[in-house]
């Protein structure tokens, strides 16, 4: 007589699936909305994103660079003595743009920002500066225990479904878990 052979392991039902991708989503949403992760971000917006050649050839080192208001915005002050980091900065002026010629939807008048000229402008890296220290991005922490099984699976249908594509990789720990499994 044939017997079918089942896992070592029960199938994980729906329910189970749905409370532990609520669990992920309530741990990352917390990790994401607390008050270490909106200092961080409040840091982090007050930063232009400066990577330019014009950088590298004057500061191979520079990791964060800022204005000099910039720098006393989050509290920290450029040292003495030190000398800039030349950029070109946008120049940037409100023009008045006709909304009818851009849509052809009406004549209203709107107000935008553009780019008019670029002019030299002076930063500095962090390691030029002193004072309090700028906040780090909260760190995730691992999950503990052995994952559903078909968890994967529904994650990586929810990642194919908003769009992008998704490839499994192997990693330190996960050619550990293959070899002991072997």
């Amino acid at each position: 007589m044939l017997s079918r052979r089942t896992s070592r392991r029960p199938a994980t039902s729906r329910l189970q699936l749905t409370a532990l991708q609520g669990h992920l989503t309530d741990h990352v949403r917390a990790i994401t909305s607390g008050p270490a992760w909106a200092a961080w971000l409040a840091a982090a917006a007050k930063f232009h994103s400066y990577r330019t050649v014009l950088i590298q050839m004057q500061a191979t080192d520079a990791t964060r660079v800022g204005g000099y208001n910039t720098w006393k915005a989050v509290g920290r002050q450029v040292s003495k003595g030190e000398k800039g980091i030349a950029i070109l900065a946008p120049v940037v002026r409100k023009v008045d743009v006709d909304a009818a010629a851009e849509e052809d939807t009406s004549t209203q008048t709107e107000e935008r920002r553009r780019i008019v000229a670029f002019t030299q402008a002076y930063v500095f890296d962090i390691s030029q500066t002193q004072g309090e220290p700028l906040p780090e991005p909260p760190q995730p922490t691992l999950l503990q225990g052995q994952a559903p099984e078909g968890l994967w699976d529904q994650l990586a249908n929810q990642v194919r479904d908003a769009g992008y594509e998704l490839e499994p990789g192997r990693c330190g720990r996960c050619r550990r878990r293959a070899r002991m499994r072997a």
